[in-house]
């Protein structure tokens, strides 16, 4: 997803385009790499903490009044989106007393399965993917977020194989191992952020299922 500052684009007058029609656009190649290092990559993601500021805490009520202003949200829309967080907070407070691992190197490699996009899987119960978490609720390094336990018990299609992200922070390329996305698991839309991330999946918490159609 793009962000574009309004002052980049002019309102103009055109005919409506046919559904799933897209607008011609001339390619334009434009440099990745940030000065002389080839492996350091720059794009809006990793730029987007130096072109904005610290907005309130999301708890304070002005920032929300100012999201209705702008035509951000409607009401509606806010109410449902902070009855959203608090009931993932809710849930988050009673999960915390769940046992989570006290390793720091867990190894699950005997948990490896090899899925390939199209194949179907059950996500595992919160439980079970507890005990492969370390004290940050972590696994290798990748959090395991709130709105992932959400998904837990549901069969999902794999949409795709990870093997590599880039960190926002550097710039750099990092190597993924045994993870995925799914289809349907998308970052849910709340507290003002629009960038819908697809959520990503370690192999271990998940398992192989047969497909629900014949």
């Amino acid at each position: 997803m793009f962000f574009w500052k309004e002052r980049w684009l002019r309102k103009i007058e055109g005919p409506p385009l046919r559904q799933n029609q897209a607008p011609r656009v001339p390619e334009i190649i434009l440099p990745s790499n940030r000065g002389s290092d080839p492996s350091a990559f720059f794009c809006q993601g990793t730029e987007l903490g130096r072109a904005t500021r610290n907005g309130h805490s999301k708890w304070n009520p002005l920032e929300y009044l100012r999201l209705v202003r702008a035509g951000t949200f409607t009401i509606p829309e806010v109410v449902r989106m902070l009855h959203y967080a608090g009931s993932r907070k809710v849930e988050m407070t009673l999960r915390s007393r769940l046992p989570i691992s006290t390793s720091q190197d867990q190894d699950p490699a005997d948990e490896v399965l090899g899925l390939h996009p199209g194949e179907w899987v059950e996500i595992k119960s919160m439980k079970e993917i507890m005990r492969t978490l370390d004290g940050r609720r972590c696994n290798k390094g990748l959090a395991f977020s709130n709105d992932m336990f959400g998904f837990c018990g549901q069969r999902l299609q794999v949409q795709s194989r990870v093997q590599t992200i880039l960190d926002e922070v550097t710039g750099k390329l990092r190597i993924v191992q045994n993870t995925v996305t799914l289809m349907g698991t998308d970052c849910r839309k709340y507290m003002g952020c629009a960038r819908q991330m697809p959520l990503l999946w370690r192999e271990v918490w998940l398992r192989r299922v047969a497909s629900p159609f014949p």
